[in-house]
């Protein structure tokens, strides 16, 4: 479960990172400390910092300004929305993609948590394993006290996604990227493409429409040409969304 404590510094890790919750400052060195502090053992203690700021400050590293600092990063995070939470909480084959496809199907975490298999792989993308590791991780107790506390302090569980129209250039189209760009970074690329209703894969396949290739592309190049895909530079994808976005 998500409250396991052999996985607590795994699990805190991966919800503040990035991808995820995105909490600023809350590192894996000042998770550690936390915990052998006694100051957090769940995802949900970061949400009760607050109530600790007395023994924050005698922290090393820690004083008045950088306490109140971080408990103001956690709590910004509390409107983040359903798709970020769902990607913190870590489960199974539950990334930011299929994260952001379930908030939009779903308005809120208590729709979701009465959704059954059917309900998901209903979803395009969403297959059986994924669908059977959501029915799993909402079945389990420790998840239910996870959300009870998370709601008691405030953290939103409603999808910002909801009901999103897709629309734009790419709708339709998936993408894999190879090689180095040089004027974005691959998360920037993948979010134009997902903004302008398209999808990103790992590999390629006949089912791949473009391959965006930057310098030192490798076997996917050589995989896209031998199957036909086309293949466009940095410059032509760029081109490409401006021709809509102007």
């Amino acid at each position: 479960g998500i409250e396991c404590p052999a996985q607590k510094f795994r699990s805190i890790v991966h919800f503040c990172s990035k991808p995820a919750m995105n909490i600023d400052g809350l590192g894996p060195s000042i998770i550690d400390l936390f915990i052998k502090k006694g100051l957090i053992s769940t995802i949900a203690d970061l949400y009760y910092l607050y109530n600790k700021r007395d023994e924050m400050v005698t922290l090393e590293g820690f004083g008045e300004k950088s306490s109140e600092k971080l408990i103001g990063a956690i709590e910004s995070t509390k409107t983040n929305g359903l798709a970020r939470l769902l990607v913190g909480f870590g489960i199974r084959h539950v990334g930011a993609r299929a994260g952001k496809l379930i908030a939009e199907n779903f308005e809120d975490m208590d729709s979701l948590m009465k959704a059954d298999l059917g309900d998901l792989t209903a979803i395009d993308e969403v297959g059986d394993i994924m669908a059977e590791s959501i029915v799993r991780f909402f079945e389990n107790p420790q998840t239910k006290h996870l959300l009870d506390r998370l709601k008691d302090a405030g953290v939103s569980m409603k999808s910002l996604d909801y009901g999103a129209v897709k629309t734009g250039v790419f709708l339709g189209k998936t993408f894999v990227l190879t090689g180095t760009l040089t004027g974005l970074k691959r998360d920037e690329a993948k979010k134009l493409i997902e903004d302008n209703g398209g999808k990103t894969s790992s590999s390629v396949s006949s089912k791949t429409d473009f391959v965006l290739a930057g310098s030192d592309a490798g076997s996917k190049l050589t995989k896209a040409q031998e199957l036909g895909i086309k293949i466009i530079n940095e410059e032509e994808f760029l081109q490409m969304v401006g021709d809509v976005n102007d």
